[in-house]
């Protein structure tokens, strides 16, 4: 550090004396400087370790703040959504069970169902090139700083993910996704330190940046311009590589016993030891486009080895809900590992089955405008659920006892309490995307689309 740098250079000139006056036979000049030298390496000792210990207190106030802002219902929250709101306009934002939500929610162009064999690992293209996170000048300061209060909830940093290079939309659908290769830290630093910028500009001038929020977010207005005029997910597609939004993957799990029974929904709320979102409610599993298999290996062979949606999201699949153990704490599980795993099994079996007791589809993209972050969303609807399907909610972002399967009209009632915490943003415009698709299948009823988007 500069400080202690300071302090071994002051120390250094007074031994200098010190030798100069022992040569020169002055005791009155080297009492002094012994006692100076004294003086300055109790000053070197001390003021250094006040000094790291104020600012393990500034980093230890501004990391509280920042966490208990997602839950400042009637501050944070509604300035956030007003703010984003009026940068990307109010045809970016949608309500649900009397909530806003800042996120986009866009079908994929054709519909991908299920299929054997084919699956969904032709819905995004790989381009097999790895790149790091370089803030600009004028951003280090703010994402050195969100670095140090993030950094205790990022436990595998060094992970490897694939990223949203390019997304291209047809009649305002997406055809076509593009991804690259990053560190989880790398998108952590890049992404949620938008989220970061917005609670500073809160917190310092939260009055005149609902106004004018253009001029109190730098790094966001860096990005892009986004107007209602411009397709919002032109932001998403960064052929320059700005920023690296790891894509994330998430499913709608709807399922019964049998056909006597009502669709109940997989649902948990996010513990309070994940990156963002902590207390809010989740519809699992939900997790981020990963390397499963040597996972901080990023040659491009190992990524395009590694370049597989289905299994990325078996691996969710089964560690969220089932097995953590066996999941999390296994970095070396390969593809054909991950899908004979017992419940995946299961599942796959019902996909197959003649005729299917389960389908899988991929309903679109939703585009999370707080961190500028993308979700594949995809749902998943059982019609007879295994009677061996014990769920146990396996992984941290699961608060402790707080995993259920709820009904839609326990969802509406738990989500329609203004002072109850709101779905993750990224869950939301899954529920949004996969609403007409529920109807189809006979999950949701006309009622049911009303009471969510009353």
């Amino acid at each position: 550090m500069l400080k202690d740098t300071v302090f071994q250079f002051l120390a250094a000139i007074l031994v200098a004396f010190v030798v100069a006056a022992i040569l020169a036979e002055s005791y009155r000049v080297l009492f002094a400087m012994l006692a100076g030298l004294t003086l300055v390496a109790g000053l070197a000792y001390f003021l250094p370790r006040y000094w790291r210990s104020a600012d393990e207190k500034k980093i230890a106030d501004l990391r509280k703040g920042f966490t208990n802002s997602d839950r400042d219902w009637r501050g944070y929250v509604p300035w956030r959504t007003d703010v984003l709101t009026a940068l990307y306009g109010t045809n970016n934002v949608f309500q649900l069970f009397g909530k806003r939500y800042c996120v986009v929610c866009v079908p994929m162009l054709r519909r991908y169902d299920w299929t054997r064999g084919k699956e969904f690992n032709d819905a995004c293209e790989l381009d097999a090139t790895f790149k790091r996170f370089l803030p600009a000048r004028s951003a280090r300061k703010l994402v050195d700083e969100y670095a140090e209060v993030e950094s205790v909830n990022v436990r595998y940093g060094n992970r490897v993910g694939f990223y949203l290079h390019q997304i291209e939309l047809n009649e305002g659908r997406v055809s076509r996704i593009v991804l690259r290769a990053t560190t989880f830290w790398d998108n952590v630093r890049s992404c949620q330190s938008l989220s970061y910028e917005l609670w500073k500009a809160y917190r310092a001038h939260r009055d005149t940046a609902r106004r004018s929020p253009q001029m109190y977010l730098p790094m966001r207005m860096a990005l892009t311009q986004v107007t209602d005029a411009k397709p919002i997910l032109d932001a998403a597609s960064v052929p320059d590589d700005s920023y690296l939004p790891i894509l994330g993957i998430e499913a709608l799990l709807v399922l019964r016993h049998d056909r006597t029974e009502p669709w109940r929904f997989a649902t948990w709320k996010r513990s309070n030891r994940v990156v963002d979102k902590q207390g809010y409610y989740q519809f699992p599993p939900a997790g981020i486009y990963e390397l499963f298999c040597n996972d901080e290996n990023h040659e491009p062979y190992n990524l395009i080895r590694e370049f597989s949606v289905t299994s990325a999201l078996l691996r969710e699949f089964a560690e969220e809900l089932f097995d953590r153990t066996a999941f999390e704490d296994n970095r070396n599980l390969t593809s054909a590992e991950i899908r004979e795993y017992a419940k995946n099994r299961d599942l796959l079996n019902m996909l197959n089955g003649e005729p299917p007791r389960a389908s899988w589809t991929l309903l679109g993209v939703v585009f999370n405008l707080e961190p500028m972050r993308c979700d594949l969303a995809f749902a998943i609807v059982v019609d007879q659920m295994p009677r061996n399907w014990h769920f146990r909610a396996g992984r941290r972002e699961a608060a402790p006892n707080q995993f259920d399967l709820f009904s839609f009209k326990e969802i509406a009632s738990r989500l329609g309490d203004d002072d109850a915490e709101p779905l993750c943003p990224a869950s939301a415009g899954m529920l949004k995307l996969a609403a007409p698709y529920l109807q189809e299948r006979g999950v949701l009823s006309d009622l049911d689309l009303q009471t969510m988007f009353a």
